[in-house]
């Protein structure tokens, strides 16, 4: 078992070098760079056994990404695409050792695609 202090800090440095990427990207210039890191931390946490630290991590990423200005700037579609790469909460299903059912995962994950499809197709029309 690893020593959890260790993988926090490790989670916790990761999580603001993501952060920071999203919050200083032109536009969506780093996007995909930030979807990868997203999926490697995402990845190691479950192989840790750690899925409460990502858990926690992506709800506040959530957070910064949909109050404007929290990240640099209006970044909603930076959390669609976390949506559409599946890298929400890490559930039961994927880990034993999580305490988030599917049904959690899903709520946070907010998986209603046709709102967010609205959304941003309304940015894109207010943005020209």
């Amino acid at each position: 078992m690893t020593d959890i202090a260790v993988v926090a800090n490790a989670v916790a440095q990761f999580g603001s070098i993501i952060t920071d990427m999203i919050r200083f990207s032109l536009g969506d210039q780093k996007y995909d760079q930030a979807v990868e890191a997203i999926d490697v931390m995402r990845s190691e946490c479950v192989e840790l056994e750690e899925p409460g630290l990502y858990n926690e991590w992506l709800r506040e990423l959530k957070g910064r990404l949909l109050e404007e200005g929290e990240a640099g700037g209006d970044r909603r579609e930076m959390w669609w695409k976390v949506k559409k790469a599946r890298l929400g909460l890490i559930d039961k299903k994927t880990s034993e050792v999580s305490d988030v059912s599917e049904e959690d995962a899903q709520a946070v994950s907010g998986r209603d695609e046709e709102k967010w499809r609205i959304l941003i197709y309304v940015q894109f029309l207010t943005t020209k």
